[in-house]
């Protein structure tokens, strides 16, 4: 457990340079850093690139959770200042977490080319969204497209389209809701959806959903 944590734990600790798209970012929040985080005053600065990001919150709650596992988060310290950070919002006590159980789901696998990928089920809708995108995408010559073209951009668009309509539709919490899985990891089923596509033209959400 030392080598999970350690180098992250010196990482955050000592800092590293940033880059100039880290730096604008970091510019671009200040508002932010002062409104919701204002007793912390280490991100409350003008960045500029190479200048060096020390994160010693984070490396102290890295450090309980070395030192205590997983009481180190959901117990103690961690759990205290994540309850007084959203008590004015929060729905969530110190009891809930202290009585959090983590679940063993079994993971969305699916082959692309000559990958197998493994991602995350229900109720993350990630695993099966990225499972579809690449089943529709391998009925078409991607090869013969050219990145960032007019035709590659349509392409992705019109795929994400029908991705996220059955994202909207079917994928859920499935504790409490029936997901599909089965279809919507189904070869045939993406290719009836891909074949629906018109490298040549644009379809609008509600022509996709009929």
């Amino acid at each position: 457990i030392d080598t999970l944590f350690n180098f992250a734990i010196e990482l955050a600790f000592n800092g590293f340079p940033i880059t100039e798209t880290q730096a604008n970012r970091l510019n671009h929040y200040q508002n932010d850093f002062k409104k919701f985080n204002p007793n912390n005053n280490y991100l409350q600065k003008n960045w500029e690139k190479n200048d060096t990001l020390k994160q010693k919150d984070l490396a102290n709650t890295l450090t309980i959770i070395r030192h205590k596992g997983r009481a180190g988060f959901y117990e103690g310290e961690v759990a205290e200042n994540i309850i007084k950070t959203i008590k004015k919002n929060g729905i969530i006590s110190l009891e809930d977490l202290k009585n959090y159980t983590s679940i063993w789901r079994t993971p969305i696998e699916f082959a692309f080319d000559e990958y197998n990928v493994i991602s995350m089920p229900p109720p993350s809708s990630g695993g099966v969204a990225l499972g579809q995108l690449f089943m529709m995408l391998s009925n078409f010559e991607i090869q013969n497209i050219t990145h960032n073209s007019m035709e590659y951009i349509h392409l992705l668009s019109e795929i994400e389209k029908r991705v996220y309509i059955d994202r909207s539709i079917h994928l859920g919490d499935d504790d409490y809701f029936s997901v599909p899985i089965k279809k919507l990891m189904s070869k045939n089923y993406n290719q009836q959806l891909a074949s629906k596509i018109n490298l040549s033209k644009v379809t609008t959400i509600d022509t996709v959903s009929k």
